[in-house]
């Protein structure tokens, strides 16, 4: 197992050089001169020439992205230019914020999706299935932050339950903190768990019509050691499949999210950063968030190993 996971990590690095070069090469692809737009066209020499040094853009491109890299793998991302602080110091302080909304999110999406897809599977043609499909294709269907706004309007608005926007620290209290994250999860989370209905429903279905599981009805094996021990054992690596897939798209729509409930993560970070075009803090998100989707994808394929020893040893 282990080999197989240095291998995984070898086959990674390629990937994540070419996206950190990537993340890097922002600075010089977007259009304009930074200093000028930093600092004004009335800005003196003397600040102009100052600031070019600060930022290193009087060396060559690859000269300053060697530099930055090399930080990088000291765990220094540079520092941000209007935040009075180290990118890297800001990117962990809002990381609290992301990290939990993500994991949240990803819960409401396993924990309602796989049970629904599984009762729509079994019960299939049948109306509970019906009901289960509509919902999932209206939760496709409905955007994040609109869903969020609705959820606004009745909970907070209509109702006051529940706070509107804001963040409170699970530190403060879970029960506090988690009335300001209810509707951020759910918001985020419903409509992938629509996407984990529909898919675990297919493979639900295609199993359930494979001879090894009528010979363990026709035994008389009870339904739910059917369904737990046999079927669910049998899409594992599915359901496995569009959770990876459905926690990289998460990561997207975290940022969206935290613009509509006023949550101070890293999707707010990014945004400021882009409007004052603080480019250490646009690269530091970037790369940040490019090598989370990486690590997204090594564990699952460490999951897929773990399910199945043949992917290890092949």
């Amino acid at each position: 197992m282990l080999s197989y996971v240095f291998r995984r990590l070898l086959a990674m690095f390629p990937n994540w050089l070419i996206l950190s070069f990537l993340a890097f090469a922002i600075m010089d692809l977007v259009p304009g001169d930074p200093v000028v737009i930093l600092l004004g066209p009335e800005a003196s020499p003397t600040a102009r020439a100052q600031f070019v040094e600060r930022l290193g853009l009087n060396k060559p491109f690859f000269t300053r992205y060697g530099d930055w890299l090399g930080g990088v793998f000291r765990g220094d991302l540079g520092q941000a230019l209007f935040l009075g602080r180290s990118v890297s110091q800001a990117i962990l302080e809002r990381a609290r914020v992301t990290v939990p909304l993500g994991i949240g999110a990803l819960l409401v999406a396993g924990l309602l999706g796989v049970p629904l897809g599984t009762l729509a599977a079994v019960h299939q043609g049948s109306l509970l299935d019906t009901l289960v499909m509509l919902t999932a294709m209206v939760g496709l269907a409905t955007p994040e932050f609109l869903l969020g706004l609705i959820l606004i309007f009745l909970f907070a608005v209509t109702l006051g339950v529940l706070p509107a926007g804001g963040y409170a620290p699970f530190s403060n209290g879970v029960g506090v903190a988690l009335r300001y994250f209810i509707m951020p999860w759910f918001a985020l989370g419903f409509s992938w768990a629509a996407l984990v209905a529909r898919m675990t429903r297919a493979s639900m279905i295609e199993v359930l019509t494979c001879d090894y599981i009528r010979t363990a009805r026709a035994k008389g094996l009870p339904e739910r050691m059917v369904l737990g021990k046999h079927t669910l054992k049998a899409t594992a690596n599915q359901i496995v499949t569009v959770l990876g897939f459905v926690a990289v798209l998460i990561i997207g729509g975290a940022f969206v999210t935290e613009i509509v409930f006023n949550l101070p993560g890293m999707g707010q970070l990014l945004v400021s950063a882009i409007k004052r075009r603080d480019y250490p803090v646009v690269q530091g998100v970037i790369l940040v968030t490019v090598t989370g989707v990486l690590l997204l994808n090594l564990v699952v394929d460490l999951i897929y190993a773990y399910l199945d020893p043949r992917i290890r040893y092949d």
